[in-house]
């Protein structure tokens, strides 16, 4: 999977979780003030209550299929096994996550990859969107992402941005 791929899916899934969310809570807060407007013979507002918990459940049960892939490739990744856990990732990138996080640490495990390859470029590309961003990443995730950006940079010979991207550990 290219780097540029693998970032573009994040963004995508990540604005669409995003989105399914706030719509699945929006339907939840409808459903629940239905509850208290009759309307006759229609549709129960707890069957409708039901009926988005179970979207709920499905949506989840997917993002801990694709966690379990992100966790696996790591163990893949210690034991040596870059094109296993390339394949490992690339199911997990591919499988929709409700989880930024889920999403995070395969984006985290593919930088891993391409460092272990020796692929500066895609290493530094993929740490920098991990980094990036409104939301901050979880500590390992930071931390982690940081040393694999410096290391990359260093190697290509950018001192100043190996510098930039060390400072930012002294937040930690």
């Amino acid at each position: 999977m290219k780097a540029q791929d693998a970032i573009s899916r994040f963004r995508r899934d990540s604005a669409l979780s995003l989105f399914l969310k706030g719509v699945l809570g929006v339907g939840a807060a409808l459903v629940l003030m239905l509850h208290f407007v009759p309307l006759g013979r229609s549709i129960s507002p707890s069957l409708l209550l039901m009926a988005l918990g179970m979207i709920w459940l499905a949506l989840w049960y997917r993002t801990i299929k694709g966690s379990r892939l992100a966790a696996e490739s790591s163990t893949l990744i210690a034991s040596g096994r870059l094109e296993q856990a390339e394949e490992q990732i690339e199911q997990s990138l591919r499988s929709f996550s409700m989880s930024r996080s889920v999403k995070s640490l395969g984006l985290l495990n593919l930088a891993l990859v391409r460092l272990a390859q020796k692929r500066w470029p895609d290493t530094a590309m993929l740490c920098r969107e991990l980094l990036a961003g409104k939301k901050q990443p979880s500590e390992h995730v930071s931390k982690s992402g940081r040393l694999m950006l410096a290391d990359s940079l260093l190697e290509m010979g950018d001192l100043r941005a190996t510098h930039e991207a060390l400072s930012g550990l002294y937040q930690h």
